[in-house]
């Protein structure tokens, strides 16, 4: 009997500790699963998702560096070449809209029995051309203020005349001009471009500005002025600008 119960003892034992493993195990998984149900139900990426991610974002400056970079090598090339423009003289901005033809080629008589031509205009970076008439009353009562303006211009800006009837009426046009105290070259005729610009020129006064190569820069300056001084000032200042150069 007593062996009999010690059997029995023993089976129940071994019974029980089957049990309880099988429960440890079924545990184990139990746990496995809710650990990647969490981690998928999280919406959390997984550690190398992560090292991917922070790769990604390393990588990512490297390329905004670059592109910087490279923004900064074409600002560069770009500067050099406006540098390039302003060293040459060339008129970048602002352009002429007017539709009048520039002075690039041309040779011309001075009121005074001299010549002038386009290769005179390389004495200066911008030359202001007034141009009048004797029959203009608003190109006379102008004078005196072109008089006051020339005084202020600095050394690499000139101002002349263009006197469109001045050919004829050579005695008139002197004495308006020594009336004003205006002493500046002042053109009565000629041809090439300057030919070519008197026949578009459908008002005076009419003011143009040119560079030292004889381009017109920026648009012509038509009709009397009431602030003349403050327009031609404004003109010029565009002017030098687009050149490169100081303004007045």
């Amino acid at each position: 009997m007593k062996m009999r119960k010690m059997k029995m003892l023993m089976l129940s034992l071994i019974l029980v500790t089957g049990v309880m493993t099988g429960c440890a195990e079924e545990l184990d998984t139990m746990d496995s699963g809710m650990t990647v149900e969490s981690a998928e139900g999280s919406g959390e990426e997984a550690p190398a998702e992560e090292n991917g991610e922070e790769k990604e974002t390393m990588e990512n400056p490297e390329e905004s560096e670059a592109d910087a970079e490279e923004n900064s090598t074409q600002e560069q090339e770009e500067a050099e070449l406006a540098e390039e423009a302003k060293n040459s003289g060339e008129s970048v901005v602002p352009e002429n809209t007017s539709g009048l033809p520039s002075l690039n080629s041309f040779t011309a008589t001075t009121l005074d029995g001299g010549s002038f031509s386009n290769e005179n205009f390389a004495d200066k970076d911008v030359t202001i051309i007034n141009i009048w008439g004797t029959y203009c009353g608003p190109c006379q009562s102008e004078m005196p203020d072109l008089v006051a303006f020339a005084k202020s211009l600095p050394e690499n800006v000139t101002l002349m005349t263009w006197c469109v009837d001045g050919a004829y009426e050579a005695e008139s046009a002197k004495q308006i001009l020594a009336d004003a105290g205006l002493d500046s070259v002042t053109l009565v005729g000629g041809d090439g471009d300057l030919e070519a610009l008197g026949n578009e020129i459908m008002y005076i006064p009419t003011t143009i500005l040119v560079d030292s190569k004889g381009n017109i820069i920026g648009d012509a300056l038509i009709g009397g002025r009431e602030n003349l001084e403050a327009d031609y000032t404004e003109a010029v200042n565009a002017a030098l600008t687009a050149l490169g150069k100081e303004k007045m």
